[in-house]
C-alpha cells in the first residue's frame, strides 16, 4: 500500500504502522475481501479497484482481517494438503512407473529369453539336422570311397609285385653281366693273370696253398690205394734195400738225413711240379665251370621274367591308380563342399 502522507506516497507493506520513508503513522486500512486491495480511501463504501462493497461496521476490518487470515490459513492448509497429495501422487506415480518399468523390463527380458531359447532351440535343431546330413553324406562318401580304396590297394599290391619282379630282373641282369665280364676276362687273360684271378677268387674261402695241398693229398691218397699189392711190396722192399747201408750210420744223423731225404726230394720235386700244374688246370676248369653255371642260373632267372610286359603292366597299373586317385579326390572334394554348405 501507499503512505497516507500526500507528500510521500511511497509503497510500504500492508501491515506497516509507520512509513519507512517519512515516518508518518499509518492507520488501519480497510482491506477488500475480494481483490485484497488496501489502497482504499477512508469512509469508502466500495473498493476502487474491483467495486466490491466494503464492510464499514465497527470492528469489521479486524473481523475481515481475521477472516482473511483464516481463509488464507485454510487456503495455505489446502494448498499444503494439495502439495502433499501431489507429492504423494508423484511418489506413487513414480513408484508405479518404476514398477511398470520393472515389469516392462522383466517382460522384455522374458521375451528376450524366450526369443533366445527359441533361437538356441532352432540352432540346435539346425545343428542336429546338419549333423544328420553330414552323417548321411559321410555314409554315401564312404560307400563310394571304400570300393575305390580297395581297388587302389589291390592295384598297389600288384604294382609292388611287378616292381619286385623288375628289381629281381635288373639284379639278375647285373649279376649276369658281371659273370660275363669275368668269363670274358678269363678268356682274354694270360697264364699269369689267370693264376692271379684264381688266387683272388679262392682267397676268401681258404689260402691258395691249402687248396693245392688238399688236392695233392687227395690225389696221393686215392692213387696209393689204387696201386697193386705187388707193386707196394716191391716198392717197400726197394726202400728197405737201398736204405740198409745207411741204417748202419747211426752216429752221423745229419748225414743220414741228407742221404735219406735228398733222393726223395730229387725224385718227388718233378711230381710236385706236375701236381702243381695239374691242380692249376683243375682249379681253372672248376673256376670257369662255376662262373658259367652262375651265368646260366642268372640267365634262366631273366628268361622267366618278361621285362617288356612287366614294364607295360607297371605303366598301366600306375595310370589306373592315378585315375582312381583323381576320382577319389573329386568325391572327397564334393563331400567337403557339401559339408561347408551345411
Amino acid at each position: 500500500m501507499k503512505c497516507i502522507n500526500s507528500n510521500c506516497q511511497k509503497e510500504i507493506s500492508d501491515d506497516a504502522k509507520f512509513c519507512n520513508y517519512c515516518g508518518t503513522n499509518q492507520p488501519e486500512r480497510t482491506k477488500c475481501s475480494k481483490c485484497k486491495c488496501v489502497n482504499i480511501p477512508q469512509k469508502a463504501i466500495f473498493c476502487p479497484d474491483c467495486g466490491e462493497r466494503l464492510d464499514t461496521s465497527p470492528g469489521g476490518a479486524e473481523i475481515l482481517r481475521l477472516a482473511l487470515n483464516l481463509t488464507e490459513s485454510k487456503q495455505r492448509e489446502k494448498e499444503f494438503r494439495l502439495e502433499e497429495e501431489r507429492k504423494k501422487r508423484e511418489v506413487e506415480e513414480k513408484r508405479l512407473a518404476e514398477i511398470k518399468a520393472k515389469e516392462e523390463e522383466n517382460r522384455r527380458k522374458q521375451e528376450e529369453r524366450k526369443k533366445r531359447e527359441a533361437e538356441e532351440k532352432r540352432l540346435v535343431e539346425i545343428k542336429v539336422k546338419q549333423e544328420e546330413i553330414r552323417q548321411h553324406k559321410l555314409a554315401e562318401f564312404n560307400k563310394k570311397k571304400k570300393p575305390i580304396e580297395k581297388e587302389i590297394a589291390d592295384l598297389k599290391l600288384s604294382l609292388e609285385k611287378l616292381n619286385h619282379k623288375e628289381k629281381l630282373y635288373m639284379n639278375n641282369r647285373f649279376l649276369f653281366e658281371k659273370e660275363n665280364a669275368i668269363l670274358s676276362r678269363w678268356r682274354s687273360s694270360g697264364l699269369g693273370d689267370k693264376i692271379e684271378m684264381l688266387k683272388k677268387d679262392y682267397s676268401n674261402e681258404y689260402q691258395w696253398w691249402q687248396e693245392m695241398l688238399s688236392y695233392w693229398i687227395s690225389f696221393l691218397s686215392s692213387g696209393w690205394d689204387s696201386y697193386p699189392i705187388c707193386f707196394k711190396e716191391y716198392f717197400m722192399n726197394f726202400l728197405f734195400i737201398i736204405t740198409y747201408p745207411f741204417r748202419l750210420i747211426v752216429l752221423i744223423p745229419w748225414l743220414w738225413i741228407i742221404i735219406l731225404f735228398l733222393p726223395i726230394y730229387i725224385i718227388g720235386y718233378p711230381f710236385y711240379k706236375i701236381g702243381y700244374w695239374f691242380d692249376l688246370l683243375k682249379l681253372g676248369w672248376s673256376y670257369k665251370k662255376k662262373h658259367k653255371e652262375q651265368q646260366n642260373i642268372y640267365c634262366k632267372e631273366m628268361d622267366r621274367i618278361d621285362i617288356d610286359k612287366c614294364k607295360i603292366e607297371i605303366f598301366d597299373i600306375s595310370d589306373q591308380i592315378s585315375s582312381l586317385q583323381d576320382k577319389l579326390n573329386s568325391i572327397e572334394e564334393e563331400y567337403q563342399t557339401v559339408i561347408r554348405i551345411w
